[in-house]
């Protein structure tokens, strides 16, 4: 065979293989755009009177629980999962209709859990017994929506004392009444120059002393409002949006805001919205910047995929400075957690599963331990365990241990309509797991 020939094949083969591959990913990314295709269950009648407001326990009252560390302060769960979790209550009808998915995670303070939900025209705001799973109250508005992966809410309700705060996909605030969801204000990021990312604002609200912190994107990196009227505080400096939430880390006496975007992490000061330092992410940046800051003692850890890489910050001198950046875990959509002084975090593209679950060291980088046992998910802290839920909804209890990965036990099919697509964070309030997923809630108790 003439040796032109042999090029003109492997070439034609090598385009072959690259729109197979495109097609391939076509096909897997418009099959999450959001349709449901599992029956939605009618919603229930709320309760005529909400039961008496409760705020304690604390529970897990926003994004990442009540210590703002994706941790949570149970202890005595169950470790010995071979006989599964009891479920203590589930119900259907969150999302209703092709287009309506929502991400969001429930936030539970006392006896309110709150999630949202949405069918074709309207965001809900649902808000449940977290013992019974009765509906308590609920409020919808019409809302129109694009339909990147669903229409409905992407980032999850804050609780703070007496009311909560939710966002939807196209930027909405609003402000309810703990007790019985009455709407205290609302407050559109695009009436402060602000617009929403491609694929919808998915940033939770920080709540902050008397003010709510927003990641908002285009007119400005983040905006302030008065977390009692909804009335604009302040606005920082423009910058491009993207999807994740901010943190807060007190540097010297002062709080910042520490914010994950393109360019890579900036800290604003909480109470003005000066800029005060930007960390670049150099190569690591990307429009994808998804996982929240990861704020431990003097460090700040973050994580991109598209681009892909760690970035870690140490407070040297009463300023941040980059120590690190490395490929050692490459987070898409997943928050790590952090244990004595060792990083543990899914990495790699939630795509038919692939990608790895990783330890690496906070203060070098160093690559401890790499597995692919538990699939790729979203993973939370309790009672000296990780709980690990992959996106085909595997359910995987580890003792973190930088020496070695240690699987203590595993549920396969947990969710078992997951079909590549469980996103939603499991959450731990006072002595159970909360499982959403598209339309469904769950509880399980795991004492």
């Amino acid at each position: 065979m003439k040796k032109s020939r042999i090029i003109l094949i492997s070439i034609a083969a090598f385009v072959g293989a690259l729109l197979a591959a495109g097609a391939w990913f076509y096909l897997w990314s418009t099959s999450f755009s959001g349709d449901i295709a599992w029956k939605s269950d009618s919603i229930p009648a709320p309760m005529q009177t909400p039961t008496a407001l409760t705020l304690e326990p604390l529970g897990w009252p926003e994004w990442l629980g009540p210590t703002h560390n994706n941790e949570s302060p149970v202890t005595g769960i169950q470790k010995d999962w071979s006989h599964g979790l009891k479920k203590v209550w589930e119900i259907g009808y969150l999302c209703k209709g092709a287009k309506a998915m929502s991400w969001s995670c429930p936030a539970i303070r006392g006896n309110r859990l709150v999630v949202p939900g949405r069918d074709e025209v309207n965001d809900y705001i649902f808000c449940l017994d977290p013992e019974n799973g009765k509906l308590i109250w609920l409020r919808k508005y019409p809302l129109a929506a694009k339909n990147n992966y669903g229409q409905g809410q992407r980032a999850t309700p804050t609780i703070d004392m007496n009311n909560v705060y939710t966002v939807s996909r196209e930027g909405d605030v609003r402000c309810h009444a703990l007790y019985d969801g009455t709407l205290i204000w609302e407050f559109n990021i695009t009436n402060a120059g602000c617009t929403p990312p491609e694929w919808g604002s998915a940033g939770s609200p920080l709540v902050y002393k008397d003010r709510v912190i927003l990641h908002a994107g285009g007119g400005a990196l983040a905006i302030a409002l008065d977390k009692k009227t909804g009335a604009l505080l302040w606005k920082s400096r423009p910058a491009m949006g993207c999807y994740s939430t901010p943190a807060l880390m007190n540097i010297g006496g002062i709080d910042y805001a520490v914010i994950l975007h393109k360019p890579g992490i900036s800290f604003i000061h909480a109470d003005s919205g000066k800029a005060a330092w930007d960390i670049p992410a150099g190569k690591f940046a990307t429009e994808m910047m998804v996982t929240t800051p990861a704020v431990y003692n003097e460090y700040v850890f973050a994580s991109t995929m598209k681009g892909g890489g760690s970035i870690v910050a140490r407070v040297e001198n009463g300023r941040p400075k980059k120590i690190w950046q490395n490929d050692a875990i490459k987070s898409y959509q997943s928050n790590p957690v952090i244990k004595d002084g060792y990083i543990y975090c899914y990495s790699g593209m939630p795509i038919i599963n692939s990608g790895s679950f990783v330890c690496a060291e906070l203060a070098t980088g160093k690559k401890m331990w790499e597995t692919d046992r538990i699939g790729h998910g979203t993973s939370i802290y309790a009672d000296g365990h990780i709980i690990c839920l992959d996106i085909q909804g595997n359910l995987f209890l580890v003792k973190p241990d930088p020496k070695e990965f240690i699987l203590v036990s595993e549920i396969k099919h947990f969710v078992p309509e997951g079909k590549k697509r469980t996103w939603t964070k499991p959450i731990i309030a006072n002595d159970k797991l909360y499982i959403r997923h598209g339309n469904t809630l769950a509880c399980y108790r795991l004492k």
